[in-house]
């Protein structure tokens, strides 16, 4: 059975995730090997559709501080294990970030491109994510604010990202031939393939309301 999703990474994601590879198998014990598993781990989740298993999120607009990234959403994955001073435990270590757009006449499934996989710390996901995507501080995504604008709301706050028309500058970024295709590892999970959207969905979902729509 296919995965849901056709996922792609970030070129310079792409080359992260090479040497880190290398790392691994020169030393599969070593810190290179444990981000690369964790890395692995979080691709082959946004394959399968199952972001839910690692706190999936929908990333808001911080415009000012580190570009426009509302079309983004993140995954956490657990690398290191930190502790505050007085002996709490924070979460998950590390995000991967990515974004998504509608799928093609060829392929339908929507297409995810993994971005960046970086430590919490600072902010590192935001900021790689903004300059990866070339997102100037202050400006908005005109494309952005009408995808918004047609997908139908209610419920719980969304935990993938707002998945862009295929008709966008956004999307044809994202469906890019210089985005490598993931190769994945090990048995997976079966999961429901997505419904893609398009004009016509999206009018129906507004006809059926809040509550109906699309995953």
């Amino acid at each position: 059975m296919a995965d849901p999703y056709v996922l792609r990474l970030h070129p310079d994601l792409e080359a992260e995730r090479k040497a880190l590879e290398t790392a691994a198998a020169q030393d599969p014990t070593g810190r290179d090997a444990k981000l690369f598993n964790a890395l692995e781990d979080g691709l082959d989740a946004l394959e399968e559709g199952r972001e839910a298993e690692f706190d999936g999120k929908r990333m808001h607009s911080i415009q000012d501080k580190y570009g426009e990234l509302g079309d983004h959403a993140e995954i956490k994955l657990e690398v290191d294990e930190e502790y505050a001073p007085n002996g709490y435990k924070f979460g998950a270590s590390h995000r991967l970030t990515y974004q998504e757009a509608e799928g093609t006449a060829q392929d339908p499934r929507p297409v995810r491109r993994a971005i960046a996989f970086e430590p919490r710390r600072g902010g590192q996901p935001f900021v790689v994510s903004g300059q990866r995507n070339e997102r100037a501080l202050s400006v908005g995504l005109d494309e952005l604010d009408k995808a918004k604008a047609a997908e139908a709301t209610g419920g719980n706050a969304p935990t993938t990202p707002v998945r862009m028309p295929l008709d966008t500058e956004l999307a044809t970024a994202i469906h890019a031939g210089t985005n490598p295709t993931h190769d994945k590892r090990g048995v997976t999970k079966p999961a429901e393939t997505p419904v893609a959207t398009n004009a016509a969905s999206q009018t129906q979902a507004k006809q059926r309301g809040p509550g109906m729509t699309k995953t």
